[in-house]
């Protein structure tokens, strides 16, 4: 299986941004820096948000 991570940078609040899931993501949600570290992450994207500092 191949897993993808994205980094979203945007010019807008997320909350004034909506989220549309198309082909292979099913689900997709905004969520603070903050609640990231209780979230189950795939490893590439935990790798990722660590090197960003997210983590």
């Amino acid at each position: 299986m191949r897993l993808y991570d994205f980094v979203v940078q945007a010019d807008k609040p997320a909350d004034e941004i909506p989220v549309k899931c198309d082909d292979d993501i099913v689900e997709a949600a905004w969520h603070p820096i903050s609640e990231l570290s209780k979230l189950e992450l795939s490893p590439p994207t935990k790798a990722r948000l660590q090197s960003l500092g997210y983590l």
